[in-house]
């Protein structure tokens, strides 16, 4: 068994940074459009690799100890991700040079694809992340549980942020990547499935630094392989258009924060998967 898993792990490692490697040479130099049909390759690459790394961090990773778990993660980013494009329309903050190249089923499709790498990628960086935080100094004590009150009061203050985005999106455009956490994370509470007010509870507020530099790395990670893509996106960032690091103003990075946050909130309300994610 033990010999299996190590061929296993060899597998993934070799494996994922054949893909994440190729595809990033491949997307850097080849000529004319080719990052749409590189994407998913890299970013699925990248996505073995850390969970080979995980493995061998802290012992059976998402992918072997959970396999559905880590297939439903690429199904759930698609409809997470065209959610915040859906945003995006009202606030502009960000646009996709080239797409125009691509006629609408396929765009659909290659969109779609690629959209389905963003929420594995955080959440196996996220546990890589974790694995590094066993074994310190324990989270704070459990605090008592928020009642319906609570979850009422924090959905109405995300719906007022929403709101509030799409009326003034020029100024309060940062709201796209926090309102979500108001407004879904006290649903999946109330649904009974993981959250982030649930892990408050329980005293696990690791989670939130977690999370947090999951999303920071990948997004480097993500801005440093766009950088010379075709297509490629560009950013719209009213007030904070200077100092860029690739294509991302330095101070846009911070918006990475929250959205591993939102992720992480908008996953469990549909997934509802408590033991899958050890972050």
């Amino acid at each position: 068994m033990a010999g299996r898993l190590r061929c296993s792990f060899r597998t993934r490692l070799g494996l994922g940074v054949f893909l994440a490697l190729s595809s990033w040479a491949l997307t850097w130099f080849l000529p004319g459009a080719r990052s749409h049909v590189l994407f998913f390759p890299l970013w699925f690459g990248y996505t073995l690799t850390v969970d080979a790394l995980v493995e061998v961090r802290r012992g059976p990773s998402l992918l072997s100890r959970a396999p559905a778990a880590f297939s439903s993660l690429f199904v759930v980013s698609v409809p997470i991700w065209w959610f915040f494009e859906l945003l995006n329309r009202a606030t502009g903050n960000w646009e996709y040079l080239g797409s125009d190249s691509l006629g609408a089923a396929e765009y659909a499709f290659w969109a779609s694809l690629n959209f389905s790498t963003v929420v594995p990628a955080v959440f196996e960086t996220a546990e890589l992340v974790a694995s590094f935080n066993e074994g310190g100094r324990p989270d704070r004590p459990p605090s008592s549980e928020f009642g319906r009150a609570a979850e009422l009061g924090l959905f109405a203050t995300g719906i007022v942020m929403l709101v509030a985005l799409l009326r003034w999106p020029r100024v309060l455009y940062p709201l796209v990547w926090i309102f979500p956490i108001f407004v879904f994370d006290p649903l999946a509470h109330a649904a009974g499935r993981p959250s982030l007010l649930r892990a408050i509870e329980r005293g696990a507020t690791r989670i939130f630094g977690t999370l947090a530099a999951a999303a920071l790395i990948c997004g480097f990670h993500w801005e440093l392989w766009n950088y010379y893509s075709y297509p490629k996106w560009i950013y719209h960032v009213p007030g904070l258009d200077f100092a860029r690091v690739f294509e991302m103003p330095l101070l846009g990075y911070l918006g990475y924060i929250p959205f591993g946050l939102a992720l992480y909130s908008m996953s469990q309300l549909l997934l509802g998967r408590a033991s899958e994610l050890r972050i």
